[in-house]
């Protein structure tokens, strides 16, 4: 059967991390609607440094584009991961 969940990490420092699923925010209710989560935050002082997105193994989210974005807004810098697709295989999804 496999997992029922796919996991994204992303490691940064910056003052917020976002999430783009598919080009639009975790906080879209599109996106919310498919089942998509921030599930963790890891804090060191004011910055951010670590999140993790989950994201249900279903038919509507093969083929999810996941980017994370992290920002400092102290110095108003942006990094942004490359791109990560999630592809199911198999049929028992």
């Amino acid at each position: 059967m496999g997992n029922d969940t796919a996991m994204f990490n992303c490691t940064g420092n910056g003052s917020n991390i976002f999430w783009l699923v598919d080009g639009q925010s975790t906080h879209t209710v599109a996106i919310q609607q498919r089942g998509v989560k921030v599930t963790s935050v890891q804090l060191n002082g004011s910055n951010i440094t670590y999140s993790t997105l989950t994201i249900p193994k279903t038919v509507n989210n093969n083929g999810t584009e996941v980017k994370c974005l992290w920002i400092d807004y102290g110095s108003t810098v942006i990094t942004a991961s490359d791109p990560a697709k999630l592809t199911l295989q198999g049929n028992d999804w």
